[in-house]
């Protein structure tokens, strides 16, 4: 049975993923800071992935918020998902892991919609709160280590 460990696993994606892996039959465990790890903190995290070894790590771990809490702690909320990212993926490669599913932490939203349909989720412009819509080109911000991670960017995702 794979040993997976699933970051961020007591929030809205990650206890999501969790749920259907454990019913798929895996061996899952989670990280976050209600179950008292902090991916900030990269000792802690280090110390808990070498404990249970896992095969596999799917990365959903974020510091999020709603469009007004991004909107006044843009820096707060860009750092730490940064931080957290590259703490995981250092990790991976120093514990041996080579097999990385990323999501990426953050959120997309229109910038304006009469009502909320799902059909035009993708219309209008991107709200000011997302950080790296406010700078001139969209760069791509991606950490490469040794062929740990592969990345995949869904399309109109900030």
């Amino acid at each position: 049975m794979k040993k997976i460990l699933v970051t961020g696993g007591t929030g809205f994606l990650g206890s999501n993923v969790v749920e259907l892996l454990r019913n798929k039959g895996f061996d899952v465990h989670s990280c976050s800071r209600r179950e008292g790890i902090d991916i900030r903190n990269y000792s802690q995290f280090k110390e808990f992935v070498d404990k249970i070894k896992p095969e596999l790590v799917v990365h959903c771990a974020a510091h999020v918020g709603g469009i007004a809490y991004n909107a006044l702690h843009p820096v707060e909320v860009f750092e730490d998902n940064v931080n957290i990212g590259l703490n995981v993926v250092r990790a991976c490669n120093e514990s041996g892991i080579n097999k990385l599913i990323n999501i990426m932490p953050n959120c997309t939203y229109p910038g304006h919609l009469e009502e909320y349909e799902e059909s035009k989720f993708w219309d209008g412009a991107i709200h000011d709160s997302v950080l790296l819509c406010l700078l001139p080109e969209k760069p791509e911000i991606q950490a490469h280590t040794s062929g740990v991670s592969e990345h995949v960017r869904p399309k109109g995702s900030f």
